[in-house]
C-alpha cells in the first residue's frame, strides 16, 4: 500500500502544482488513499521531497534528485583514511586527523 501510494504522490507532484500537505492529501483521498496529514508528512520525508520554485513564482513540491550517487562513500573512504581518533573532553569531542600522504 504504502509503495502505490508513493507512486500516486510521485504522479500526483508531476501533474499539479501542489504546494501544501494538506492539498497533498485531499488529493491521495480522492485517489482512494485513505491519508491524513501526518501520514503525508513522513511519506514527504521518504520520498525526499522539498518546496520548489514554480512557473508562477509560486512554491510547490518536488522530489529532490541524487545527483552525486556515491558522495556518502566518498566521504566515509575520506575519515577512514584521515581520522585518527575522537576523543571526548568535558562536553566537546576532539577530532586527530592524520597527516598521512597516500601512496
Amino acid at each position: 500500500m504504502k509503495l502505490a501510494r508513493h507512486e500516486k504522490i510521485i504522479e500526483l507532484i508531476k501533474e499539479y502544482d501542489i504546494d501544501t500537505q494538506e492539498e497533498l492529501a485531499a488529493r491521495l483521498n480522492e485517489a482512494g488513499f485513505k491519508v491524513t496529514q501526518a501520514t503525508v508528512s513522513r511519506d514527504i520525508r521518504a520520498l525526499k521531497m522539498t518546496k520548489v520554485a514554480g512557473k508562477d513564482g509560486k512554491s510547490r513540491y518536488a522530489i529532490l534528485q541524487d545527483t552525486q550517487p556515491g558522495l556518502g562513500d566518498q566521504y566515509t573512504r575520506v575519515l577512514n583514511d584521515a581520522v585518527v581518533s575522537i576523543e571526548v573532553g568535558q562536553n566537546l569531542e576532539i577530532g586527530r586527523a592524520s597527516c598521512r600522504e597516500r601512496v
